[in-house]
């Protein structure tokens, strides 16, 4: 299912992409604006896809039978890749701090940086042109917190209780604009809870959020955040 889904909707949008490229011929304003509108539609819908299946893996544990040693930073780095263009296209800085000597997370690492990847694209989705965002981790006990704050619109109050529910957006013009499927959150919060942490944030109105995540230490000898385990 994942194959007929996935496979025949990514043909077509290399399509677009080609067709925006220039490769097919010129094209005029007119085209490659309508062009651009039916990518952004095809993306909205692939995403959803995405998230659809994603939720159905979660609810089936499969995420547990994965769990592994697995260095923070690798997973960081692996979920930064994909959001690298969204941040330089709103200028927004994102800053990773992380100890040198945090040890090894018992994590699933797909599962975890897809976890961090919602977490991050967020931030900068709902930021304001020029702002920051800072991943931080530190030990405390047997556990790994592990924070995304930013500085963006922020959450009102009132919302906080339902933004982990599927398909939940906020009532903000702000956040309406901006595209989403309402799944992000509740898949993040799924890949939390398997790896038997919290998700909590703390958040003020019009000046940004803080996603905070905790992890289990992996057990056994530590090791460097980039050696392999």
């Amino acid at each position: 299912v994942t194959h007929q889904l996935r496979s025949p909707l990514a043909a077509i949008l290399q399509y677009f992409e080609v067709l925006l490229g220039g490769i097919g011929g010129d094209l005029s304003d007119a085209q490659r604006e309508m062009l651009t509108r039916a990518k952004e539609r095809l993306e909205s819908l692939m995403q959803l896809i995405n998230d659809w299946l994603d939720m159905s893996r979660l609810s089936e544990g499969d995420i547990v039978k994965r769990l592994q040693p697995t260095p923070l930073a690798q997973c960081v780095d692996a979920a930064l890749k994909g959001l690298e263009w969204a941040a330089k296209e709103k200028k927004v800085t994102v800053e990773v701090d992380l100890p040198g000597d945090l040890p090894l997370v018992h994590a699933d690492p797909d599962s975890l940086r897809e976890a961090l990847s919602n977490l991050v694209a967020n931030a900068v989705k709902y930021n304001r042109e020029g702002g920051a965002v800072v991943i931080r981790a530190h030990q405390q006990g047997n556990c790994v917190m592990v924070s995304v704050e930013d500085t963006g619109i922020g959450i009102d109050a009132k919302e906080i209780p339902f933004i982990f529910d599927q398909f939940y957006r906020g009532k903000d013009r702000e956040i309406r604009s901006q595209p989403g499927t309402g799944l992000g959150l509740a898949i993040t919060q799924k890949v939390v809870r398997a790896h038997g942490g919290t998700l909590t944030v703390t958040s003020d109105k019009g000046k940004g959020s803080q996603f905070t995540f905790t992890l289990n230490v992996a057990r056994g000898e530590p090791q460097a955040q980039g050696e392999t385990p």
